[in-house]
């Protein structure tokens, strides 16, 4: 089983990190929304950039001390109008923080009053088109299907089995003893049946554009 985790790293510690490595983590997304605190701060509200980056160096530090090759860290720079002028800069920052991969992808949005405003003008970054009438539209057609609910389990914080990480608010958690009967379950499979035959239907499909990110990687 490839296990992955993502994280704001306001918490990871040296110890932490240690632990993280120890554990056999395969994967760990760090989100790093900014090259300054300013910056950071419009997105990740109460958020400490210095504390993501020392997160990073104890992550890196612990694989190379522990001679361990895993996880593979990615740092997530999720692109808006307000941070698009540092993507070359937050690709040096994770060159020299010595991650694995570098990720600057399209942020999800919701039809709220300002979201055109976080748009950015990039439109390799952009999930969204602006209708006539001014809203976001997605620009990906939603086709009846989804890989993930055939190849992933998602598990929040607070360890319940969501069929998705857009389940963000735990509306499709799944019942069951363990994460191999939820797998197999008939909630489960009627879920995905659900998806084969009418994606528009699941709330939390209509705002998924199935990765539209775009991906760079960190030479």
């Amino acid at each position: 089983m490839y296990t992955v985790t993502s994280t704001n790293a306001q918490l990871i510690s040296r110890e932490m990190a240690v632990q993280l490595v120890e554990s056999g983590l395969n994967r760990i997304i760090v989100s790093v929304e900014g090259t300054d605190q300013q910056t950071y701060a419009k997105y990740r509200r109460g958020g400490e950039l210095e504390k993501v980056l020392s997160g990073i160096r104890y992550l890196v530090d612990s694989k190379r001390q522990l001679k361990k090759n895993h996880p593979y860290i990615v740092l997530q720079f999720l692109v808006f109008r307000f941070n698009q002028h540092q993507i070359d800069e937050v690709k040096d920052l994770g060159r020299n923080l010595g991650v694995d991969r570098i990720e600057c992808k399209s942020a999800q949005l919701y039809p709220e009053e300002g979201s055109v405003d976080l748009l950015p003008d990039l439109m390799k970054y952009r999930r969204y088109n602006i209708n006539r009438n001014g809203e976001l539209e997605i620009r990906r057609r939603m086709l009846n299907r989804c890989r993930r609910l055939w190849e992933t389990l998602v598990v929040t914080s607070d360890e319940r089995v969501v069929p998705c990480c857009f389940d963000k608010e735990g509306e499709y958690a799944m019942e069951g003893k363990n994460r191999k009967e939820i797998w197999k379950s008939r909630e489960f499979t009627k879920f995905r049946a659900m998806i084969l035959h009418n994606r528009r239907s699941v709330d939390i499909c209509t705002n998924c554009t199935g990765g539209l990110g775009r991906v760079i990687r960190s030479s």
